[in-house]
Formats: C-alpha cells, sequence, structure tokens
C-alpha cells in the first residue's frame, strides 16, 4: 500500500538555494559538488486524514539527507534507492522509499545561477 507518491528535486521558481541543514554547505567545494535545497514539486494525495498537513520538510530531509546535489553529464549518474520511516508525535509511522535519479538541467535562470556560482568559485582559487 502507498500512502503518498510525491516528485521532489530543484525548483525553478527558488532557484538554487544552499542546503542549510547539511553539516557542510560547502562554500570551498566548487558549486556543483555542493549541496542544495529540494522541494516537493508534486506530491499525491495532498493529505490524509492521520496525516494533516502533508510534512514536505519531513520527506525532504529522509529523501535528501545531505542534500540534492548536481552532477556534471561526464560524471557517474547512477541510480540510487533507500526506504526510510518517518514516526510522527503521535507514534503513526510513514513508510518511503526514495528513487534518486539525474535529469538534465534546462532552466535558463539555474544554468545562469550555476555559471555565475562557477565564476566567483574559479576566482576565489
Amino acid at each position: 500500500m502507498i500512502d503518498y507518491f510525491a516528485v521532489a528535486g530543484l525548483c525553478a521558481t527558488h532557484g538554487l538555494e544552499p542546503e542549510l541543514f547539511s553539516d557542510d554547505i560547502g562554500l570551498d567545494l566548487p558549486p556543483v559538488q555542493r549541496p542544495y535545497r529540494a522541494y516537493i514539486n508534486n506530491h499525491f494525495p495532498d493529505e490524509r486524514k492521520w496525516n494533516k498537513p502533508f510534512d514536505a520538510a519531513g520527506v525532504l530531509m529522509l529523501c535528501f539527507p545531505q542534500g540534492l546535489h548536481l552532477r556534471w553529464e561526464s560524471e557517474s549518474r547512477y541510480i540510487r534507492c533507500h526506504s526510510f520511516v518517518m514516526t510522527k508525535e503521535s507514534g503513526a509511522q510513514i513508510y518511503g522509499v526514495t528513487l534518486i535519479y539525474y535529469e538534465k538541467v534546462v532552466d535558463a535562470q539555474i544554468l545562469q545561477a550555476m555559471d555565475t556560482l562557477e565564476a566567483m568559485y574559479q576566482q576565489q582559487q
């Protein structure tokens, strides 16, 4: 049985934001190696009677515990999968499986932000 189906990843509206829950936001790393904030782009259903409202922040922390990472096309982009259990204050449990795969970024705003971050990083080196 499935309680929710969610799609998470970059959000063109918010652009690239550093992942603040990560141990190290990686400002000393090249931009493509830094952790970024993921967003729930869609989920179904909107809520369950026993789980109001949908806990997007909790799901994201379990789906991307180290933040969302980008890869160059030439780098390994293997598909990863892991399971998780989120236990609510009431004791209710939400079981999940995360399937992480990479797709090409085509949003001009995000590509421009990566170019800017890369230029800033290169100037600091």
